[in-house]
């Protein structure tokens, strides 16, 4: 199922990079950004991206919303649904990590997906499961 899931995910973005290069010259495009983009979060807590939708030099943003989603995230990290109506630009992302998630001892790479109606990004988190989250304090 998750391997259907990735491979249709995959396919629509194709989809909507084909579309923005074959459509009309007045097409919309965006670059996708999140602040902060590395990040690091004990397992069983949660944290807040914010994640921004901005127009290429030279296009308009569309008036559409743009769906924020996960691109085939690991089974211990989830995403609160988040819709950014057209005529916004930022909002927070709320990503929790499960509570038997495993120490990843490195940064994961998560792949967030933004599709509006007339065209799609995507912006990778490098994200690691740590015992704690706090940054180390220099002795």
């Amino acid at each position: 199922m998750k391997r259907l899931r990735a491979l249709f995910s995959l396919l629509i973005i194709i989809n909507l990079c084909a579309c923005s290069l074959v459509g009309n010259a007045v097409a919309s495009r965006f670059n996708l950004g999140l602040e902060p983009s590395e990040l690091t979060i004990a397992p069983g807590g949660a944290a807040v991206i914010t994640v921004s939708i901005n127009p290429v030099t030279g296009f308009e943003l569309d008036p559409g919303n743009a769906v924020i989603t996960l691109n085939n995230p690991p089974d211990w990290l989830s995403a609160e649904p988040l819709t950014i109506p057209g005529n916004v630009r930022e909002l927070d992302l709320t990503l929790s990590v499960a509570a038997d998630a495993p120490l990843t001892g490195e940064a994961v790479s998560v792949t967030v997906v933004a599709t509006k109606p007339s065209s799609g990004d995507t912006a990778t988190l490098e994200l690691t499961v740590s015992a704690s989250d706090a940054p180390e304090s220099a002795n």
